[in-house]
């Protein structure tokens, strides 16, 4: 099944209500406050797409490592990710060649960091969720 962008930020904002509402349990509306940050960060839908955005070559080369190196059982191997990031300020023109060396937990965490979102070790989820957002990419701002 082929799913398009908005599929993923539907879920993303299930996610963030949910995640919004987790945080927030019992606490009164002081410490709601000043929680104001992390709440941001990790439940405003539009921070969670710009991170999408400018992290997404670099979820690229984390599903295509994997797809690559799908047959490799032992969770100790790591395996060779290369990457432009497109979030440096060291390039002038806004990239910097990042490499790693990851075990494929490791990518799956990251993927998790940059989605908000969980797929586990289902490659071919993570695949759809790349190229729905590489189809129809996030903004990258909301301020």
């Amino acid at each position: 099944m082929t799913r398009d962008s908005r599929y993923y930020e539907d879920r993303l904002e299930k996610i963030a209500k949910e995640r919004y509402a987790k945080l927030t349990e019992g606490k009164s509306e002081r410490e709601i406050f000043a929680m104001d940050e992390e709440l941001e960060e990790k439940t405003f839908v539009p921070a969670l797409t710009t991170r999408i955005a400018y992290r997404l070559p670099e979820a690229r080369a984390y599903v295509e490592a994997l797809e690559k190196h799908a047959d490799v059982t032992d969770p100790s191997a790591k395996f060779p990710v290369l990457w432009i990031s497109t979030s440096s300020q060291k390039m002038p023109f806004g990239g910097e060649m990042m490499r790693a060396n990851l075990t494929r937990g490791e990518m799956l965490a990251l993927l998790e960091e940059i989605s908000s979102d969980s797929f586990g070790d289902d490659l071919a989820e993570w695949r759809s969720w790349l190229d729905a957002w590489e189809a129809d990419p996030p903004p990258r701002g909301y301020r």
